[in-house]
C-alpha cells in the first residue's frame, strides 16, 4: 500500500513539513521550510533515521518565504560539513530571481544568505522554472510532477506579492512578520494575544498585510487522489483565486468545496489568514496547526472558532505542540460554548512535542 504523509517538525512559532509519498520501503520525501535554526537537528534526525547506506534524496525543498520562522533552518541544514544528500530542486524565491524580476524595485546590497549557500553550492534552484521566480499570475497554475508520482500545483504567491517584497526586501529580509522587522509600521500581529479562555464568538475583521507572508509560495499536493493545501503564511484571498484558477484549469468537474485530505492552516492559525470564502472554498476535515504559540500566540481562537462555524462537518485539529494555547483546545473545549465543541484534536506525547505525523 503506496504511503503519503505529513509530519510536522519542532519549528517552535514556526513551520517545518516532511511529506513522504510512495512505496513505505522506498518512500519520496519533500521539505518545506525549515523552522527555526535548532530545527536543522530535527531534520536532520530524519535523514539519520532513512539512511540504509546509500545517499538519501530529497526530490524538493521548499522555502515558502523568507521569515525567520521558515527559514532559518535550511541554511544551518545545507552548512552541515556532514551532510551526504541529494537535493532534486529548491524552490525559493530569493534575491536573484526578484533583481531580474524587478530589476528597478531591488536594493544592491548583499545578499541572504540561503541565496548565497544555493549559488555558491550549486544546488538546483527554482529548476522547473528556469531558475526563475516561483509565481502565480492568475492564469493557469503551473504544475510538476515529482520522481514518484507527487503532483504540485503552484497557487501562491501572486506577482504583486513579490514586486512589494522586492521593493521592502532591505526592510523585510530576515524578518518576523512584526512591525519592526517589515518595513512598512504595520501592527503587529497582537490579536492572538489578547485571547482568553473559554472563547467567545467576535466578529473579527482583521486581514494579514505583512509583506513576507503575503510573498509565501503555496501549493496543493496531490498523490493517489488525495489533496493537502500547504499555505504557507499566504493570504486569504490570495488562497481563494489560486484554488479558483486550480478548480477551472484541474478541476472543472468537481462541484462544492475543493476536498482536501488535509490542510495547514495558514500562518499557524492566525485569524487574519481564515475566512469564510476561504473555508468555502474547500472540504476538509483535518486541519494542521503548527505552532508553539509563542511570540504572536497562534492559534488564535477565533480563527478556531472559524474553522468549526464554517468548516463544514466535524473538524480535527492536530496540533504539534503541547502549549497553553493548544492546551485550550486539547483539555478544555468542553468550556467553550456548546456550538462550538464539535471537533476532534490530535497532538504529540509529552516527550515527542513539536513533532507530529498525519497520515493522508
Amino acid at each position: 500500500m503506496l504511503v503519503f504523509s505529513v509530519e510536522m517538525l519542532p519549528a517552535r512559532q514556526g513551520d517545518c513539513l516532511w511529506i513522504e509519498y510512495g512505496d513505505p520501503d522506498q518512500s519520496h520525501v519533500i521539505l518545506v521550510d525549515g523552522g527555526m535554526t535548532e530545527t536543522a537537528a530535527a531534520i536532520q534526525q530524519k535523514i539519520r533515521n532513512r539512511s540504509t547506506g546509500k545517499r538519501l534524496r530529497i526530490e524538493l525543498i521548499v522555502v515558502t518565504h523568507i521569515d525567520t520562522d521558515h527559514i532559518l533552518g535550511i541554511p544551518e541544514l545545507l552548512k552541515d560539513p556532514n551532510l551526504d544528500l541529494e537535493i532534486g530542486d529548491v524552490w525559493f524565491n530569493g534575491r536573484p530571481q526578484l533583481e531580474k524580476a524587478f530589476p528597478d524595485l531591488l536594493g544592491t546590497v548583499q545578499g541572504d544568505e540561503l541565496s548565497e549557500l544555493l549559488g555558491r553550492r550549486k544546488y538546483p534552484w527554482n529548476a522547473i522554472f528556469g531558475g526563475e521566480l516561483v509565481v502565480f499570475d492568475n492564469v493557469k497554475p503551473p504544475r510538476k510532477v515529482l520522481d514518484g508520482g507527487l503532483c504540485l500545483t503552484v497557487i501562491g504567491p501572486p506577482r504583486e506579492r513579490l514586486a512589494a517584497l522586492a521593493k521592502t526586501w532591505i526592510a523585510v529580509k530576515g524578518g518576523t512578520d512584526s512591525a519592526e522587522t517589515d518595513g512598512l509600521g504595520k501592527e503587529d500581529d497582537i490579536l492572538g494575544r489578547n485571547d482568553v479562555w473559554p472563547a467567545q464568538w467576535k466578529e473579527v475583521k482583521a486581514f494579514d498585510t505583512a509583506v513576507a507572508n503575503g510573498s509565501s509560495i503555496a501549493l496543493i499536493a496531490e498523490f493517489e487522489g488525495k489533496r493537502l493545501l500547504l499555505s504557507g503564511d499566504a493570504f486569504a484571498p490570495d488562497l481563494i483565486d489560486g484554488l479558483a484558477q486550480y478548480r477551472a484549469h484541474y478541476a472543472s468537474n468537481e462541484t462544492g468545496g475543493l476536498p482536501f485530505a488535509a490542510v495547514k492552516l495558514s500562518h499557524h492559525g492566525s485569524v487574519k489568514n481564515i475566512s469564510k470564502d476561504l473555508l468555502d472554498a474547500i472540504n476538509c476535515r483535518r486541519y494542521l496547526v503548527s505552532t508553539d504559540g509563542t511570540q504572536h500566540k497562534h492559534p488564535d481562537t477565533q480563527a478556531l472558532l472559524r474553522v468549526i462555524r464554517w468548516g463544514g462537518g466535524i473538524p480535527t485539529f492536530h496540533f504539534n505542540y503541547r502549549k497553553e494555547r493548544t492546551d485550550w483546545w486539547i483539555d478544555r473545549g468542553g468550556e467553550l460554548p456548546s456550538e462550538f465543541q464539535l471537533y476532534e484534536k490530535a497532538h504529540p506525547s509529552v516527550d515527542r512535542n513539536g513533532w507530529l505525523k498525519v497520515v493522508l
